[in-house]
């Protein structure tokens, strides 16, 4: 997410991806009882996800709010359909060992991936040109444009990239509870919409940074685990999560004022 607004683009789509990558992963590996290849399966879900919502943004011109809300509507359709409203068991017990096994000095896989994930990114934004491009084309895609970026390939790939997170993330979340609903993932791009404002990437494009995500994400753990000690409703903290996006947005436009004004 933070790739896709720093480029100046927007994706309400990664929940309904989340779903339905999780669940075709369930019936791969249900059908095959081979790991590796639901794993690829629902990657390769995400990444030709991302690529559509990516190509139908940038080179069928359609705004990126219609078009990744209609395409929610369709990933999200097509997991009810796949999954006629019922639950998917994963029959592979063994692809609990994703988000349960220690992986490296007591560590365990999900946070090893999100650090990994998260400096591959941080490299990709500060260290490469595709990285310079994204800032570019965010800050201004006709300025870009006139100096030889191909705007919609790069918009294209942070989508992309979206996607492909998108899917990893229920994958480790589907191995915790080896099971998976069409539901999977509902709101969940809310909740990376909030913690990406929340860590200073603008929502007009062309600023941001991985770290700041990082904070923000950790901010809103912690924010989470706290409703949780303090036995608050649930829904309280949607209305919270709510109220730090308009905050974030608010503060981003009155910045970004203050600076033409001076």
């Amino acid at each position: 997410m933070t790739l896709t607004l720093i480029a100046g683009g927007f994706d309400l789509s990664l929940g309904a991806i989340f779903g339905v990558a999780t669940i075709s992963t369930s019936l791969v590996m249900n059908a095959t009882g081979s790991i590796a290849l639901g794993v690829l399966t629902g990657l390769g879900v995400g990444f030709l996800a991302g690529l559509l919502n990516g190509a139908i943004v940038t080179y069928g011109r359609i705004n990126f709010f219609v078009a990744t809300l209609a395409m929610s509507l369709i990933y999200r359709g097509l997991a009810y359909v796949i999954t006629g409203g019922f639950i998917v068991v994963v029959t592979a017990q063994a692809f609990s060992s994703l988000s349960r096994a220690p992986l490296f000095l007591g560590v365990r896989a999900p946070v090893i991936i999100f650090i990994v994930f998260a400096l591959v990114c941080g490299f990709i934004l500060k260290f490469t040109v595709f990285g310079r491009h994204i800032f570019a084309v965010g800050s201004n895609d006709y300025a870009a444009r006139l100096s030889g970026v191909n705007v919609s390939m790069v918009r294209t790939w942070t989508y992309v990239i979206g996607g492909v997170a998108a899917a990893m993330a229920g994958l480790i979340t589907m191995s915790r509870t080896l099971s998976v609903d069409a539901q999977a993932g509902l709101g969940i791009e809310f909740d990376a919409i909030a913690a990406v404002l929340v860590g200073g990437t603008s929502l007009m494009g062309g600023s941001g940074a991985i770290w700041r995500t990082v904070v923000g994400v950790m901010l809103f753990a912690l924010i989470n685990n706290g409703f949780n000690l303090l036995g608050l409703d649930p829904l309280y903290n949607k209305i919270f999560v709510g109220a730090v996006i308009i905050l974030a947005v608010a503060l981003d436009v009155w910045g970004r004022k203050r600076s033409s004004a001076a």
